[in-house]
């Protein structure tokens, strides 16, 4: 009897260890990352922050249609009410490219491959982005961009189809080689297009747990990773008060999520 309970005693320990272990791999193992693409790194990106001279190079590209200018565009639909845009003629060359930063937290050979999510508009024209990864922000992979292996290109969901929502989710093709610590992210837009059919992209959703990404979650996470961080549009305006202090006050372009 006394080896009977012994037996079964250690079984339930191991069993809990065992359990205990597999809880704390799939933990450390699937990680979602969830970038916003207004908040950019500034001075390793290619954006025109000043507003009017950003709208006289949107301008003077529409104008002569030849190469394109990231905007911004205010989306009702889009999560955060804002999304980006290359106003142009641009089907295959490259645009300013934009960099963001992403914390990988998983240790090297847990979970699944990452896979890249794009949050795109429904326009009259498909929707194209590349995408280059790097661990240093130097050295990308690709080396250029190449729609074939990284990117998102062509979703098939014409905007002639009524029950399509305008914003969709699409996993495109390439799978980053991202380490545990800082790694970057660089995006361009591929086919641009001018207003109203101009290709908007909102949110990139990075993840190696093999789940597609829905807006509900995006909120939830956007606004856990961004609380406290200020965007690249938000500017400082100096003031003087009532007493006759210089006083600082922050303006966004988006509000809280």
């Amino acid at each position: 009897m006394k080896v009977r309970f012994y037996l079964l005693g250690t079984i339930l320990v191991l069993t809990s260890i065992l359990a205990i272990r597999m809880f704390t791999m799939n933990v450390q193992a699937d990680q979602v990352i969830m970038v916003d693409v207004m908040y950019f790194i500034p001075d390793k990106s290619e954006f025109i922050l000043d507003d009017e001279k950003r709208k006289n190079a949107v301008d003077e590209v529409i104008k002569k249609t030849n190469g394109n200018v990231w905007d911004i565009f205010e989306d009702k639909n889009a999560l955060g009410g804002t999304a980006l845009g290359a106003p142009g003629d641009n089907d295959f060359g490259t645009n300013f490219p934009l960099v963001y930063k992403l914390p990988v937290a998983i240790k090297a050979g847990e979970g699944g491959p990452w896979k890249m999510w794009a949050r795109l508009n429904r326009t009259a024209d498909p929707n194209s982005f590349w995408w280059k990864a790097s661990q240093n922000a130097s050295k990308w992979t690709p080396p250029g961009f190449n729609i074939d292996t990284h990117g998102w290109n062509n979703p098939g969901a014409p905007l002639n189809i009524p029950d399509k929502p305008p914003w969709f989710w699409f996993d495109g093709i390439g799978n980053p080689d991202f380490k545990p610590g800082d790694n970057y992210l660089m995006l361009s837009n591929r086919e641009s297009g001018v207003p109203p059919n101009v290709n908007l992209i909102d949110v990139i959703s990075i993840r190696n747990d093999g789940k597609k990404p829905s807006d509900e979650e995006a909120e939830k996470l956007l606004a856990e990773q961004y609380k406290g961080i200020r965007s690249p549009f938000e500017k400082v305006e100096e003031s003087v008060s009532p007493g006759g202090k210089l006083t600082t006050t922050w303006g966004r372009l988006k509000g809280e999520y």
